[in-house]
């Protein structure tokens, strides 16, 4: 690393705290709305979720930035990815942008169907990595996203 990297990532890390409280934040929103809206979400935020009680009383501060949706096969979670004006893909987590990912194609394409399976790792598995865009905007987007892979 060069002492400019070094620089930025100081400099990065005292605003920490403060995009991570917004992204957490939109995060419980964007999961519980899309959810609402019909869209097989999993987060620990939504009640249906087996570790909801858990997830309360351990993480009252939230648990990062990332939910997941299931869209049935690899098919329409293409389309729904393919349909966004509004998310980066790759396979980072944590940006100041809304990433999406399809997992099986990408960091989990050199496993075995049986630790894919294993792993909860499907054909129609999206991870969403929550930036610091407007909650409402990024609701909109995955809304678009669900309409268009119908």
């Amino acid at each position: 690393a060069n002492a400019h990297a070094s620089y930025q990532t100081m400099l990065g890390l005292e605003t920490l705290p403060l995009r991570m409280d917004r992204i957490i934040s939109s995060v419980e929103t964007i999961a519980k709305e899309l959810s609402k809206q019909g869209l097989n979400i999993n987060h620990p935020c939504l009640e249906s979720h087996p570790h909801h009680e858990r997830y309360k009383k351990d993480f009252s501060q939230g648990c990062g930035t990332l939910l997941t949706i299931y869209m049935g096969d690899k098919e329409k979670a293409f389309k729904f990815l393919d349909s966004s004006k509004l998310l980066t893909l790759t396979a980072n987590i944590g940006d100041c942008r809304t990433l999406g990912l399809h997992m099986g194609s990408t960091i989990y394409q050199d496993f075995t169907t049986k630790e894919k399976e294993f792993l909860g790792i499907t054909d129609g598995l999206i991870r969403i990595s929550i930036g610091l865009e407007t909650p409402q905007d990024i609701i909109d987007d995955l809304l678009n996203c669900f309409e268009a892979s119908k």
